[in-house]
């Protein structure tokens, strides 16, 4: 879902406790971008999603 589509649906549907956070990875060959929807209750849910993601799929670590 793209951010005006999800700015759409909660004027539509009065939703107050949804976020949408853009999570940037840095990843091998270039950066790219998600979002994780979520209610603002699940935020912790939600970060660890985010912190997995990145771990899985970002540049590894210069050691």
């Amino acid at each position: 879902m793209s951010p005006a589509m999800f700015k759409r649906y909660l004027s539509q549907h009065q939703e107050l406790d949804m976020c949408d956070d853009e999570i940037k990875i840095d990843g091998v060959t270039e950066p790219f971008f998600f979002h994780v929807i979520y209610h603002k209750e699940h935020q912790t849910f939600a970060e660890m999603i985010a912190e997995g993601h990145i771990k899985d799929f970002g540049k590894p670590d210069a050691e």
